[in-house]
């Protein structure tokens, strides 16, 4: 019997490889990586690098020192677990260290995230 994952799977590569020709066909290689990085999710409720760089450094994109912009670069394989800030609730903070501590309010604890020093 043959197995219905690979016939899915191999569905969408196929779509996949069908709007990657569309894509190239209409888009440079600059436009292309400009729109990925015009869209892509890098936690803390940012979409784009612009926004992430204003929203974790309060600076425009082309201002970052390269170690931003690295700590950027870290996060797009898990925006969950590598964002450079978390945010937690205050009740549920435990041992946080003061250090790791950017802001408390009454609602939550936003402290800085380091899961992602070691890329």
């Amino acid at each position: 019997m043959k197995d219905k994952r690979f016939d899915h799977d191999m569905n969408r590569k196929i779509v996949e490889a069908w709007y990657t020709l569309k894509i190239e066909h209409n888009l440079s290689k600059e436009e292309i990586l400009e729109a990925y990085l015009n869209t892509i999710y890098l936690g803390f409720g940012c979409y784009g690098v612009e926004s992430a760089s204003q929203a974790y450094f309060s600076k425009h994109v082309t201002e970052l020192t390269l170690p931003q912009s690295v700590a950027l670069a870290a996060i797009p394989q898990s925006p969950a677990s590598f964002q450079l800030i978390a945010v937690l609730d205050p009740n549920d903070a435990g041992d946080i260290k003061s250090s790791k501590i950017l802001k408390r309010t009454s609602n939550a604890l936003y402290v800085v995230n380091d899961e992602s020093k070691e890329r």
